[in-house]
């Protein structure tokens, strides 16, 4: 039965190297953040550091595969622009109202229904069918991390849903987050990033209680990357697969994904990066946090 499996995360947490690695298997599609395609067609929004190219380097409009889904009549409707992003505002007012909401569970559906919108749902079906018929692949790794697109996937397309959710340590990804926007030295950045990531983490806890059980498999970066075989063999056994080879590289550029970590047209080795533990020693307040916090 064709799959989706839809990888929830945090940026900044390890879903490029998860979907590269499970990629892998000659059964498996990674079309990485299929939540930005739209954004990548129009060249607007997130993908602007490497000129919205796919991961095999060349624009969505002149990559091989990419030319083909594009071409579907579902997918390029000229009287209105192609979009998959499910929109949901996570700012500083938002985490506030979060926090201080008594009944959180109530608060998360209400916002879930109010950004339910039915023709975007409409093209995400659309996009996926397409990626099936061409591609012929029986799973598509959707990496677009946001547990509410997720959620909205999950309840209103008609396809088989997995979901994976890779935690990583919140100090990790807080320090990342700063290094990428070039604002470590900033305390009440340090301070902004570190809540903004640890209230995200919370409502991902939430939402994922959401899902039925079997359908769900959590894993941690820190474990992923540590123990990558035994990683990749637990999770090809949850999405019932047996096709596949253990890669000890990260090497996108084999594959046609969108978005991901600035680092994707690299061929990497996979080891666990703990550059982090030195950098947060140089941020007192941030190593307080992560203590009470973390």
């Amino acid at each position: 039965m064709k799959t989706i499996v839809y990888i929830i995360c945090d940026t900044r947490s390890g879903s490029t190297l998860l979907g590269d690695m499970l990629s892998k298997s000659p059964d498996v599609f990674f079309g990485g953040e299929l939540q930005n395609i739209g954004g990548y067609l129009y060249e607007k929004g997130t993908g602007a550091s490497w000129n919205y190219s796919c991961s095999c380097g060349d624009s969505l409009r002149c990559c091989q595969f990419w030319r083909k889904i594009l071409s579907n009549r579902n997918i390029m409707n000229f009287d209105k622009k192609f979009d998959t992003l499910i929109e949901w505002k996570f700012n500083k007012r938002f985490a506030i109202r979060y926090l201080i909401s008594l009944k959180k569970n109530n608060y998360i559906k209400k916002l879930l229904k109010n950004s339910c919108k039915k023709r975007i749902l409409n093209n995400i079906e659309n996009l996926y069918e397409t990626i099936f018929s061409i591609g012929k692949s029986k799973y598509i790794i959707d990496s677009s991390k946001r547990p509410w697109q997720a959620l909205q996937i999950y309840k209103y397309t008609s396809f088989k849903i997995k979901f994976i959710y890779l935690k990583r340590d919140i100090k990790a990804v807080t320090i990342s987050k700063l290094k990428w926007d070039k604002c470590q030295s900033s305390i009440y950045k340090q301070a902004t990033y570190f809540f903004s990531t640890y209230v995200y983490n919370l409502i991902c806890c939430r939402m994922i209680k959401m899902i039925n059980p079997h359908n769900l498999m959590e894993i941690t970066y820190e474990n992923l990357t540590k123990n990558p075989k035994e990683s990749i063999s637990l999770i090809f056994d949850f999405l019932g697969i047996e096709n596949y080879y253990f890669s000890k590289y990260m090497d996108c550029k084999k594959g046609h994904s969108i978005g991901g970590t600035p680092t994707r047209f690299k061929k990497r080795p996979i080891i666990y990066d703990e550059r982090w533990k030195n950098e947060i020693e140089k941020m007192p307040m941030l190593k307080v946090l992560g203590k009470y916090f973390g």
